[in-house]
C-alpha cells in the first residue's frame, strides 16, 4: 500500500453499513463588499467604470441576466469567468467567524451601514486562483473597503486585509476558502467544514469529537482540507489520505464516507445526526465523514476506526503533510513581502524569525525533498542578505547546530514571524503593520 508503517497492535475498527451514492455540488461564492464609502454604492456608473477599466482583470462583455441581474464576463490568467454584482442589505451573522482584527471606528462604520454590494462568481477548476480573482474584483469596485462577509466559509474579512491581497501577485492561504465549526452539547463536539463545496470539494465532518480532542482534530480536519484545495483528488487513492506522522513514526491515514453512511456508525443522540440534518441547516449534501485506517488490511477491507483511536499520539506534536504548492505559495509571499519584516526589524520589534531552507544531506534527498526549512533569529539585515542564529536542532543538516550563525541571502527565506508587544505578524497579516 506504500501509505503504512506499523510496529503496535491496532485497535478495534468500526465495519462499514449500507453503501450511499454521493452526489457531488458545486456552488456559487457568494461575498458582501462593504464600501469605506457608502455613496459609492448608489453610483453605478463609477461601479460600470471601474469594472472597465480594471488592470487586474479583463472585461469581455456585460449586460443583464434574466432577473435584470447586472452580469459580466472577464478574462484572467488564461480562464473565463462570469460574476454578478447586485446590492443587498446585510447583518452579520451570530456564527460568522472574525478572522482579522478591525478598529473600533471601522466597527462603528459597518454597524452604522446596513446594504452592501453582493458579488457572486462560480470557481473554476484553480479555486484558490478563483478566490483570489474575487478578491480582486471587490477591491477594483471598492478600492477603499471597511469588511467582506464571505458567505462561502463564513467568515468577516477585513477590508486592509483585503487591499493588500487584492494587490499581491500571490493568492492567501487556502484555510481562508474555508472554515471549520465547532458545535458543542455537553462533552459532545460536532466538527464541520463550510466553503469547500464551492470549490467542487465535499465538505469534511467529525462526528463524536470531545472538547479534549477536538482542537487535535480540528487539525486533522483543516489538513485534510487545505490539501485538497491544492489537490482535489487527494482522497482518490482508494479513498485514502497520508495526512501526518505521528510522534511514534506512525502514519495517520485519513478517509471519508458519505454523512448518511455515518449515521449507522454513530450513537443515537450524537451531534450531527439525523437530526441535525434539514433543508434550513444544510450539512445533507455533498458533505463526507472522516474516518482512518489503521492498517493495509483496514483499507482493503474498507474498515474505518474513529479519528479517536489516535487522540493521544496527536497531542505530540505530529508533522502534518502540506503540499508543495503551499510549500511554494508560502515562500512566494514571504519574499514578495520581505520588504515589510525587514523594516519591522529595524523599527525595534520584539523579534524576527525566519524560516530558511537548508540543503539536506545527500543521503536524505529525494526527487521532491532537498531542503530542511528551519526557524532563525534575525540579528542583521543587509541589502542582498541577512544574518540569523539557529533556534533549533536540524534533523537532516549535518555540521549545523542549535545557536549557529549565519548569513544567507533573501531568496532562501520559505516565511518569517514579526513579534511585537501585541501581535506575532505573518507575511498574511502585515495589515496589522499599518492599522
Amino acid at each position: 500500500m506504500g501509505l503504512f508503517n506499523f510496529g503496535k497492535k491496532k485497535k478495534e475498527a468500526v465495519k462499514p453499513v449500507e453503501k450511499f451514492e454521493v452526489k457531488k455540488i458545486k456552488e456559487k461564492s457568494y461575498m458582501l463588499a462593504i464600501p469605506k464609502y457608502p455613496e459609492e454604492l448608489q453610483n453605478v456608473q463609477l461601479v460600470m467604470d471601474r469594472i472597465r477599466n480594471a488592470t487586474e482583470f479583463k472585461l469581455l462583455q456585460m449586460g443583464k441576466n434574466a432577473e435584470g441581474t447586472p452580469w459580466h464576463e472577464i478574462e484572467y490568467m488564461g480562464e473565463k469567468y462570469e460574476f454578478l454584482i447586485y446590492p443587498e442589505p446585510y447583518r452579520i451573522p451570530e456564527m460568522f467567524r472574525v478572522q482579522h482584527f478591525f478598529a473600533d471606528v471601522d466597527v462603528e462604520e459597518i454597524d452604522k451601514q446596513s446594504t452592501g454590494l453582493i458579488v457572486a462568481m462560480d470557481f473554476s477548476e484553480k479555486p484558490l486562483e478563483s478566490y483570489h480573482l474575487q478578491l480582486k474584483i471587490i477591491n477594483t469596485i471598492f478600492p477603499e473597503t471597511l469588511a467582506v462577509l464571505d458567505y462561502g466559509s463564513e467568515q468577516l474579512l477585513s477590508g486592509k486585509w483585503l487591499a493588500f491581497a487584492a494587490k499581491s501577485k500571490t493568492p492567501p492561504a487556502s484555510r481562508y476558502l474555508f472554515t471549520a465549526q465547532a458545535v458543542y452539547a455537553g462533552k459532545d463536539v460536532w466538527l464541520h467544514t463550510h466553503g469547500l463545496n464551492r470549490c467542487g470539494i465535499m465538505e469534511l465532518e467529525v462526528l463524536g469529537s470531545t472538547k479534549e480532542a477536538s482542537q487535535s482534530h480540528y487539525r486533522v480536519l483543516e489538513a485534510m482540507a487545505s490539501r485538497l484545495i491544492d489537490e482535489p483528488d487527494a482522497l482518490d487513492n482508494e479513498g485514502a489520505m497520508y495526512v501526518a506522522r505521528l510522534c511514534n513514526n506512525q502514519p495517520l491515514v485519513a478517509t471519508w464516507i458519505p454523512w448518511q453512511q455515518a449515521m449507522g456508525m454513530i450513537k443515537k443522540g450524537t451531534l450531527g445526526g439525523p437530526a441535525d440534518r434539514n433543508d434550513e441547516g444544510g450539512h445533507n449534501g455533498y458533505t463526507g465523514c472522516v474516518y482512518v485506517y489503521q492498517s493495509p488490511d483496514d483499507m482493503e477491507n474498507k474498515k474505518y476506526s474513529h479519528l479517536s483511536v489516535y487522540d493521544k499520539l496527536l497531542e505530540n506534536n505530529p508533522m502534518f503533510m502540506y503540499t508543495n504548492e503551499e510549500t511554494d505559495r508560502l515562500r512566494t509571499l514571504a519574499i514578495e513581502r520581505v520588504s515589510y519584516m525587514k523594516k519591522a526589524f529595524e523599527n525595534g520589534a520584539k523579534a524576527v524569525l525566519i524560516k530558511v531552507g537548508l540543503k539536506i544531506d545527500e543521503e536524505h534527498r529525494t526527487e521532491t525533498n532537498e531542503r530542511e526549512h528551519i526557524w532563525f533569529e534575525l540579528k542583521s539585515v543587509a541589502e542582498d542578505t541577512f544574518t540569523a542564529q539557529l533556534t533549533q536542532e536540524p534533523y537532516m543538516v549535518s555540521g549545523m547546530h542549535e545557536g549557529d550563525m549565519g548569513t544567507y541571502p533573501y531568496e532562501d527565506i520559505t516565511d518569517w514571524l514579526i513579534f511585537t508587544e501585541k501581535n506575532r505578524i505573518s507575511p498574511d497579516d502585515i495589515y496589522l503593520l499599518e492599522k
